[in-house]
């Protein structure tokens, strides 16, 4: 039986293409415009108009001194010095959890994201109660009579590096681990029946692959990095002073919002320098967790590359056969005891920190190693002072709704640029 329509009945055409798109990444444009378009362009606005005209007065007293440039050069140091510790340390992480199971895969998540859960503050406190002249580790060199009187470790590089890459450490984990899980395992597994030995599988095989998350990881954490204030400033001295630092002593202490904006173009320009370049050798393809292909095509440079990763393998099988193994379990890929050795002594590391506030808080002495005495007074003043509790109930308001706003934005702009084929992807990234 054919049906008819009426001779006044509306037809429901199917939505156009475009419709479902760009509801979904609405709300991301949004964003973007509002908290990164429109600022970014107040800034750039005050270096260069003055309220009464046109002016690169900033921009002159941006470059007259040395001084901004010596602190841009800083911060890039400690910004690659992060990445390139942060990466290297979170490597074996994003490793051993995505060839986990079960329980052991969620006990290794829930210890990575349990220092990201504490606060940045918390964990730059607790690194100066660790690295202090009468911190943890002083008192506990003196106690077993390693050295006669406590060492200078805080306020320096070496300080600021630490506080850094623990800060960054589970991002970098986490970023690399979404193209890690994508990887074929029988990839490896069949090099290995062709005769390949573990190392030489691993790194001829397997390192490739994961090699788009590396380059995610990298990028995510330097980007990161290169904004951080806290850790520098209570963990840093004035040898470690990063340009987010000298944006906030303009507009705070001298009110010069002109030269503020125009630290502040300078810092944007290096992070899209680094984002082209990023773009040019791996694609922001990656950052969705696709395994793209390098885009460096010149043949001898990818033979170079084989060969080091050759080496490399060759130097890994001859480790490896030095190092104790467990007994294989029926069904679960055997992995050496110094790789879980490893991962589980970094995260008893970058977990310190969280426990470490625990016992303080109930001593005497406020931040002295080790806590003296027993109390309950600094809960007593918290709970007893107006101030304290609407901070933090304001907190749990503004962390509450922040989540909710954020996954509402986020979920779906994460399926549209995962899932669709839409132009203009890469702009978004």
């Amino acid at each position: 039986m054919t049906m008819t329509h009426a001779p006044g009945a509306k037809r429901h055409s199917p939505p156009p293409a475009w419709r479902k798109p760009v509801l979904m990444g609405a709300p991301l444009v949004l964003l973007l415009v509002a908290f990164l378009v429109f600022p970014v362009g107040q800034l750039l606005a005050l270096s260069i108009h003055n309220g009464q005209g046109f002016t690169l007065a900033p921009y002159a007293q941006l470059f007259a001194s040395s001084l901004y440039v010596t602190v841009l050069w800083i911060t890039l140091k400690i910004s690659l010095a992060t990445t390139l510790v942060a990466v290297v340390a979170a490597y074996p992480v994003a490793y051993l959890i995505s060839v986990a199971k079960g329980p052991a895969k969620s006990r290794l998540i829930f210890w990575v994201l349990l220092s990201f859960w504490t606060s940045f503050l918390v964990r730059a406190f607790a690194w100066v109660v660790i690295l202090g002249r009468n911190g943890v580790v002083n008192s506990t060199l003196m106690s077993l009579g390693i050295i006669d009187r406590p060492l200078d470790l805080l306020y320096g590089f070496g300080a600021v590096l630490v506080g850094m890459v623990h800060a960054m450490l589970p991002l970098a984990v986490m970023t690399m681990l979404a193209v890690m899980e994508n990887i074929d395992r029988t990839l490896p597994r069949a090099a290995s029946t062709l005769g390949a030995r573990p190392g030489t599988a691993f790194w001829t095989v397997y390192f490739p692959l994961s090699l788009p998350g590396v380059a995610a990881s990298a990028i995510m954490v330097f980007v990161s990095a290169i904004g951080f204030f806290i850790v520098p400033a209570l963990l840093g001295g004035r040898k470690e002073t990063m340009i987010t630092q000298l944006i906030v002593d303009q507009v705070q202490q001298t009110l010069n919002w002109g030269l503020a904006g125009a630290i502040s173009v300078l810092l944007l320009t290096v992070v899209l320098v680094v984002f082209v370049l990023y773009d040019r050798v791996f694609g922001f393809a990656s950052l969705t967790g696709e395994s793209a292909v390098v885009r460096n095509r010149d043949t001898a440079m990818r033979r170079l590359g084989g060969r080091v990763l050759g080496l490399l393998g060759s130097a890994s099988d001859a480790v490896i056969g030095l190092l104790p193994r467990r007994h294989p379990i029926r069904g679960r890929a055997e992995q050496p005891l110094a790789l879980t050795g490893f991962v589980w002594l970094l995260l008893a590391l970058i977990s310190l920190p969280a426990f470490l506030m625990i016992p303080l808080s109930f001593g005497k002495g406020g931040l002295a190693w080790p806590p003296s005495g027993f109390t309950l007074q600094w809960y007593q003043q918290l709970l007893d002072s107006p101030i304290w509790m609407q901070a933090l109930w304001r907190s749990i308001v503004v962390a509450f709704g922040t989540g909710l706003l954020a996954m509402a934005i986020g979920v779906p702009a994460a399926f549209l640029m995962v899932r669709s084929q839409m132009r203009g992807k890469g702009a978004m990234l």
